[in-house]
């Protein structure tokens, strides 16, 4: 369903509501926790003029099986990295990494070894 074609503002009454518009795009930005951890999500080349909704997923009602954060970006159309970790039991998957997201609806995950080559891959990209 992500990416729409689409902004997201905020009425007089101060309700944020989601309307087509030419020339922008919503992007979901989420990370998975694993099993009793937690997660981030850092947006690395947002626009100064970008809309940024954060929010948070519960495992449980208490947030005792993990807690994942994402956020809703809604912003002029062109691509959005970000670098996302989490912890927690990840059954073999990656505690942290780099995503490009783009306007066709493509995802790219860039590989990271360990937490220092984010650093350099963060740099590289920018």
């Amino acid at each position: 369903m992500f990416p729409v074609r689409g902004r997201i503002i905020r009425t007089e009454k101060n309700n944020l509501v989601m309307r087509p518009a030419d020339g922008y795009i919503t992007y979901n930005v989420y990370c998975p926790c694993g099993y009793r951890g937690s997660s981030k999500v850092r947006l690395i080349n947002p626009p100064s003029d970008a809309f940024v909704l954060e929010y948070t997923v519960y495992s449980s009602p208490a947030g005792n099986l993990g807690v994942s954060h994402g956020c809703l970006v809604s912003m002029r159309v062109g691509i959005l990295k970000y670098e996302w970790s989490r912890s927690g039991r990840l059954y073999g998957a990656q505690p942290a990494g780099v995503t490009i997201l783009y306007p066709d609806g493509r995802e790219e995950d860039v590989p990271v070894k360990d937490v220092e080559s984010i650093q350099d891959l963060k740099d590289a990209l920018r």
